[in-house]
């Protein structure tokens, strides 16, 4: 009864966090949210979408979209994979696993935002439970390839050490390559079978060229304060060589390559405070009645912040968004205009807001839907632009306020594409933040 009463402490926390500070409010959230989405349509992933992760993550969390598209499904979903990722902790550390509660929480949640990264954490943590417990080579080579096929960029870090450690041990190399080898052959063969093979190929291996040229982002005290992280993490394992714990640590510094943003840092910061649990030798509940007295008060002033300035959006399939007042109007206003232009005939939203848009009036996502630079392959640009050309007659919604953001800071919206729709368009309608542009072939 005790560990039922627990995890369940967890996670209904855990959904509280999520509902009322950390849901799909954000850019990354309602990206990955959206391919879930999608495909839980069915839809064809890297040919309909823009995927640029093989998507291991969004397919998983699709299963709940098939029966119901309100994103309380999705918040459900991440609480339980928050859950979990306890779970194993407290298998791993016992009693000091509740500091997990406290660097989540720490300084305003933003570790719980919904994404492949925090999926990638939980894997992390799961193989260090797999090592430390003997588990078998296989299921550990099957953790791994799922690490890769849900970010292949931190996935193949996750490799390493296992070969750093075993490299004198080629059967137990051996069965975890193997264990490897299944899932992504499934993974092969649902390629080829979708015909999105080369599709995959271009979005997720040849436009990380693209990816990596247009989004580099380093803001300097996340860059400083992740290379101390990083240092930490190289000396616990000079002074401690035999516990793979500091490797897979170590390894998870990938997730910050090549945007060194808040977001990527606080998810690092969880994963380096598992060195601290490992470490701290304090008895009894004391960790356990600290971190939740913290929370407590990290979640108080939260409240307070926040009193009287959101509410809930309240249309369909986002019931449970919990947004700023002036977002929701701002988002309202959005699909009035969406809704209006659609009528009329093709009609794209050039935003962030686009999913939004599109998954509230039940359509499927395309490409202009996470419109974002090097997220359209290989010389993405031009194809994203020859794009807009074999469409042909079509209103664009141009979101001025991300627009004009972009081109003051290096952001990842499309700026070339939207320069290229705005040059050869007439403008039809101004209101708000949005500008909607009538795009004509030239006979």
């Amino acid at each position: 009864m005790k560990k039922v009463f627990k995890y369940g402490f967890v996670y209904f926390f855990s959904f509280f966090i999520l509902i009322f500070f950390s849901s799909i409010n954000s850019y990354d959230s309602i990206w990955n949210y959206g391919f879930s989405y999608a495909l839980s349509k069915f839809q064809i992933p890297f040919v309909e979408i823009n995927m640029i992760t093989p998507g291991f993550y969004n397919f998983v969390m699709a299963f709940g979209l098939l029966f119901c598209h309100n994103n309380l499904v999705y918040l459900l979903e991440q609480a339980l994979l928050i859950t979990l990722t306890f779970y194993f902790l407290e298998k791993i550390f016992l009693k000091n696993a509740w500091l997990f509660l406290f660097f989540m929480c720490f300084p305003c949640f933003i570790a719980f935002t919904i994404t492949y990264n925090y999926f990638l954490l939980f894997l992390m943590i799961f193989l260090v439970y797999l090592e430390e417990n003997h588990k078998s080579d296989y299921l550990i080579g099957v953790v791994l390839a799922v690490s890769i096929l849900t970010k292949h960029s931190v996935g193949l870090f996750f490799l390493l050490p296992s070969i750093f450690i075993y490299f004198h041990d080629g059967k137990k190399l051996l069965r975890r390559l193997l264990g490897m080898l299944f899932p992504c052959v499934i993974y092969f063969v649902y390629l080829v079978c979708m015909g999105s093979l080369f599709s995959f190929i271009d979005l997720c291996i040849l436009g990380m060229f693209d990816f990596a040229t247009q989004n580099v982002e380093i803001v300097i005290i996340y860059f400083v304060l992740s290379l101390l992280l990083f240092i930490i993490s190289f000396i616990y394992i000079i002074f401690n060589k035999k516990d793979i714990l500091g490797y897979y640590v170590l390894a998870f510094f990938s997730i910050m390559i090549p945007i060194f943003s808040y977001y990527h840092f606080f998810v690092y910061l969880v994963a380096v405070s598992c060195l601290l649990m490992r470490k701290l030798k304090i008895f009894g509940n004391y960790i356990r009645n600290l971190s939740i007295l913290l929370c407590g008060i990290i979640v108080f002033f939260n409240v307070m912040m926040m009193e009287g300035k959101y509410q809930f959006l309240k249309i369909h399939n986002f019931d449970f968004l919990y947004l700023p007042v002036y977002s929701k109007d701002n988002l309202l206003t959005l699909d009035e205009l969406y809704n209006k232009y659609r009528k009329k005939g093709n009609t794209e939203i050039l935003s962030s807001k686009s999913v939004w848009i599109k998954i509230k009036n039940e359509q499927d996502l395309n490409y202009f839907s996470v419109f974002l630079s090097g997220n359209f392959g290989y010389n993405g640009t031009q194809k994203m632009i020859q794009r807009v050309r074999t469409m042909g007659d079509s209103y664009y919604i141009v979101d001025n306020f991300e627009y004009k953001r972009a081109l003051s800071k290096k952001e990842q919206f499309e700026v070339q594409t939207t320069e290229y729709i705005i040059k050869n368009s007439k403008v039809v309608e101004n209101i708000g933040d949005y500008i909607v542009y009538r795009y004509e072939v030239m006979e």
